[in-house]
């Protein structure tokens, strides 16, 4: 559970819902809040809280320990091509 100000917010519900449960915060408040700090509404508490999953789940990459040295491509995209570097001039 997330904690702001000793209330533990519950993750399983939307963040405009869980901030409602600190006091003074009723839904107008907290979609003020949410609008000037950037946040959508309906995004849920459990992806606010950076867990390993939806960080990997943000960042495009394997979630469940899959190797990504050598696999993973249709989650990273296509491979890079590397660029040779520019040889160097040779003095006389």
């Amino acid at each position: 559970m997330a904690r702001i100000a000793g209330i533990n917010i519950p993750l399983n519900k939307r963040v405009e819902v869980g901030m409602t449960y600190i006091y003074g915060i009723g839904r107008p408040t907290a979609n003020r809040l949410l609008k000037e700090a950037g946040i959508n509404p309906d995004t849920y508490v459990r992806e606010l809280t950076g867990c390993y999953r939806g960080l990997r789940h943000r960042r495009g990459l394997p979630v469940h320990g899959q190797n990504t040295k050598n696999n993973a491509r249709t989650r990273k995209g296509p491979k890079r091509m590397q660029v040779a570097g520019k040889k160097k001039a040779t003095k006389k």
